[in-house]
């Protein structure tokens, strides 16, 4: 009996030992100490400044103040009662602080109230505010007039116009070559935008176009149709390929094949871009390289950032994208004066760039999203894609950017930033695009997607080992294969493939091809 006693006791002892033992841990114990403690959650900073604008009997616009650094969406919620009956409708990506909210009913009042979330939770909401949708028209709205054209190069044309009503859905634009018949429609913009960049154009050809109004009751008149005449073609007889191993450039005369090497300076030879004087090369330092087509020199500029990755080219200026410090660089071509434009802080570090006549589109691998920054004010709006984007490339019509770390390439819409996810190779890394296809490099399986724009449908072509950059004109595909040294051209009508000699590592291709703005650039 004294055993069992004294048996029981101490267990009794160990139990409450090892209880508070483990009070103690918790609690922060082995010296007194809370530094094991958690630090509190922090929700973001609340949205401030909601406006809310009907643009028409079926759409309201929103846009309201980012006050926060570390949000990663914005909850949109929406109800038909001022105080009651809200819930969400939609959820945007960090930093992005505008939403347009479609398909609503005509004639009624609509309240909203926005928050922002992280991984701490939801952050208080802004003012509710609301607006009122129009009526339904009766009737077709009025006719738009005005209507400029302009050939700003050898395959693109831009549209103006005066918006005259203020009941349209869309503006449909519709473009021959013949004057007076043979009209097809092109494309549609949305509500109030009244301009509008045609791209992929054959040169020295002239183009009619006209442009109409619709709303549900119909479409209104045309405007006059007016035209303009493409420049002669741009289009020269190389493909300037950098070699990231040997910080170096090859010059390929596409008709012969031969090849011409170009130093470019230490660290250099990872994004190139190409226009009608200059071939721009970027490496891992701070400078750009600027050679001269037509003798070879070069010019060194230099940047202030770190790591000058990605190079496109527009007529104006080169625009360079800086993995090191976050920002792109803009490059004015007539003096080289510079200035840097933000586009993510942290580990949004950008690669890829490519430009159109209105926006530099920049893609960010470590925040999964790519920057798109207008032109002509310097503002910058982010659009979600998958994970790791890397490559990138734009038409007239959509920004197609290739994440490495989904086997996937993501379409942008460029008129509304919707987006289309479709499945390529593995590690796909450059992309370029021309009329009919969009072409991408998979790093990872050694070969090439051919993308039918159409219908998004897809076929595999075998290239050279570790492909990254890739360029198209009108005959041939160029893909730089950096783990063979070498760059495969593969026939377009065809998918032959041939076999070129570069230097070390090839990392991405420039050339003028006839579509203004594919350059690829890392």
């Amino acid at each position: 009996m004294e055993n069992k006693r004294f048996a029981l006791i101490t267990g009794a002892i160990v139990c409450i030992a090892f209880i508070a033992a483990l009070s103690y841990i918790g609690c922060g114990g082995g010296g007194g100490s809370d530094s094991g403690s958690s630090a509190a959650a922090t929700p973001p900073t609340a949205p401030s400044g909601l406006v809310v604008t009907a643009v028409s009997y079926s759409q309201i616009n929103l846009s309201w103040a980012d006050n926060s650094t570390d949000e990663e969406s914005f909850k949109i919620e929406r109800s038909l009662i001022s105080g009651s009956g809200f819930s969400q409708i939609t959820a945007t990506g960090a930093d992005v602080t505008i939403y347009s909210d479609t398909g609503l009913s005509a004639s009624t009042t609509y309240y909203y109230q926005v928050r922002a979330y992280n991984i701490d939770g939801n952050s208080s909401y802004s003012a509710v505010v609301s607006a009122t949708t129009t009526a339904t028209p009766g009737s077709p709205p009025t006719a738009p007039s005005g209507l400029v054209v302009t050939a700003v190069s050898y395959s693109q044309i831009n549209l103006s116009w005066a918006d005259n009503s203020t009941d349209e859905e869309s503006f449909k634009i519709e473009r021959s070559l013949i004057s007076g018949s043979g009209f097809s429609q092109i494309t549609t913009t949305g509500a109030d935008v009244t301009i509008y960049s045609d791209t992929g154009l054959s040169a020295s050809t002239t183009y009619y176009y006209q442009v109409r109004a619709y709303n549900i009751a119909g479409n209104s008149s045309y405007a006059a149709v007016v035209s303009a005449t493409t420049t002669a073609s741009a289009v020269d007889d190389y493909i300037w390929v950098a070699n990231s191993g040997s910080d170096d450039v090859t010059c390929i005369t596409r008709s012969t094949s031969a090849t011409t090497t170009i130093s470019a300076g230490t660290g250099l030879g990872y994004g190139v871009a190409v226009d009608t004087t200059y071939c721009w090369v970027a490496g891992g330092y701070d400078v750009v390289i600027r050679i001269k087509k037509s003798d070879s020199t070069t010019t060194p500029i230099a940047v202030v950032g770190g790591g000058t990755e990605g190079v496109a080219v527009d007529d104006t200026y080169a625009w360079v994208t800086n993995w090191n410090d976050y920002t792109v660089t803009r490059i004015l071509k007539v003096d080289l004066s510079t200035t840097a434009i933000t586009v993510g802080s942290g580990t949004r570090r950008p690669r890829g760039v490519a430009v159109d006549a209105t926006y530099v589109w920049v893609s960010n691998p470590n925040t999964s999203n790519v920057t798109r920054i207008t032109k002509s004010t310097l503002v910058t709006t982010t659009i979600t894609t998958e994970t790791g984007p890397d490559g990138i490339a734009v038409d007239g019509t959509y920004c197609w950017v290739a994440n490495k770390d989904s086997n996937s390439v993501t379409r942008i819409k460029k008129s509304d930033s919707t987006t289309t996810i479709i499945a390529v190779g593995t590690n796909p890394k450059g992309v370029a695009v021309d009329e009919t296809y969009v072409w991408v490099t998979n790093e990872g399986s050694n070969n090439v997607t051919r993308i039918k724009k159409s219908d998004s449908t897809t076929t595999l072509i075998a290239v050279g080992t570790a492909p990254k950059g890739v360029s198209v004109d009108a005959t041939y595909v160029w893909v730089a294969n950096s783990g063979s040294d070498n760059v495969t051209r593969i026939t377009k009508s065809t998918s032959a493939t041939t076999t070129i000699g570069v230097g070390t590592g090839p990392w991405s291709l420039g050339d003028m091809t006839g579509w203004a703005y594919d350059n690829y650039a890392r």
